[in-house]
């Protein structure tokens, strides 16, 4: 079942950039601050699947257009299709967004997000349960649901360490530098 409010043609919400090394995946909603819809999740989701299975495929790169990483999932999108009859469709959503944080966690290939400006809620389920986060410093890392130890916040509290990757996507990855933090 299609939220009511889908639109036909969503393949721009999702860019995807492919060269010898691996693919990057560019979320392009910047006027919604990447929040990240149904289309989306479901795009993202498939092209991780799919990339698994693809021996050429060494990395993913998960990246925002504009100011924001994700603001998070588009719950405004969720809540109107309620309103509209299509109460189903809040579980859909949620359920293939948990899966998608599944997949990103326990994925076998590098995948790095590249976290520029916002990131909220979903926006940080999709990114800090993959191996390698970069904030740059633009990032603004928000979320009620750490307050809760929900929305993947509190896992950071098991990271001992933080991983400075370098990388020239083009090229190859050139180094990982090891920096010791103390929490």
């Amino acid at each position: 079942m299609e939220p009511i409010n889908s639109s036909k043609d969503n393949a721009d919400q999702v860019l995807v950039e492919e060269n010898s090394h691996g693919i990057k995946v560019l979320l392009n909603r910047p006027n919604q601050l990447n929040a990240l819809s149904f289309q989306m999740i479901s795009r993202i989701l498939e092209l991780f699947l799919a990339c698994e299975e693809d021996c050429n495929v060494k990395l993913i790169i998960l990246k925002g257009k504009g100011r924001a990483f994700s603001s998070g999932g588009d719950v405004s999108a969720v809540v109107r299709d309620i309103t509209k009859g299509n109460w189903k469709f809040g579980a859909k959503y949620f359920q293939k967004e948990y899966i998608l944080n599944y997949v990103i966690a326990t994925y076998s290939k590098p995948q790095v997000s590249i976290l520029n400006g916002i990131v909220m809620g979903g926006g940080a389920g999709a990114s800090i349960h993959g191996r390698f986060r970069v904030a740059t410093e633009n990032s603004d890392v928000l979320g009620q649901e750490g307050s809760c130890g929900d929305g993947g916040y509190s896992s950071l509290e098991r990271f001992k360490k933080w991983y400075v990757l370098v990388l020239f996507f083009y090229q190859k990855v050139v180094g990982v530098v090891d920096k010791a933090f103390s929490w």
